[in-house]
């Protein structure tokens, strides 16, 4: 009785292995198939890339703000003195209207005492748009009376 429950067994081994073996023969069989059908297309999209949209390279005024662009995000960075420490910024999106974008960058005092010293800040912002960025114009809003006022960055 052992005898036979082993060769139960090893037939049934056998019979799932050919089963086994004709599937993977035909997946292969049909995966082939469809990659052949698949390949002309894959290769045509491989020819003609997507159209990405170019870098460009800004300048703005003042100098010392400096505007890059990653794909769709232009981001504006800068270090600007404040009359105290801890000082915080805030950026507002007013306008985007044909490439051009207008906001107001606002440096925020911070509350209760503070030593007078002067101390710096450094601003990191991102704007994104999905077109060209021609233009990015900020008004710069603060309680103290220097710095700059206006900041303004086009391409070249």
């Amino acid at each position: 009785m052992k005898k036979s429950v082993f060769t139960a067994f090893a037939t049934a081994a056998v019979v799932v292995g050919g089963l086994m073996f004709l599937q993977t023969q035909a997946r292969a069989a049909h995966e082939e198939h469809h990659h052949a059908e698949a390949a002309p297309a894959a290769d045509a999209a491989m020819a003609a890339p997507v159209p990405s949209k170019p870098q460009l390279v800004y300048s703005c005024t003042p100098d010392s703000f400096k505007l890059t662009q990653d794909g769709d995000n232009y981001t504006l960075t800068t270090t600007l003195e404040t009359p105290t420490p801890n000082y915080s910024y805030n950026v507002i999106d007013a306008e985007d209207k044909n490439g051009r974008i207008k906001a107001t960058l606002q440096l925020l005092a911070p509350e209760g005492m503070q030593l007078t010293v002067i101390d710096k800040i450094d601003i990191m912002h991102t704007f994104e748009h999905e077109a060209t960025l021609h233009a990015l114009s900020i008004k710069v809003e603060k309680n103290f009376n220097w710095g700059p006022e206006a900041v303004n960055c086009t391409h070249q």
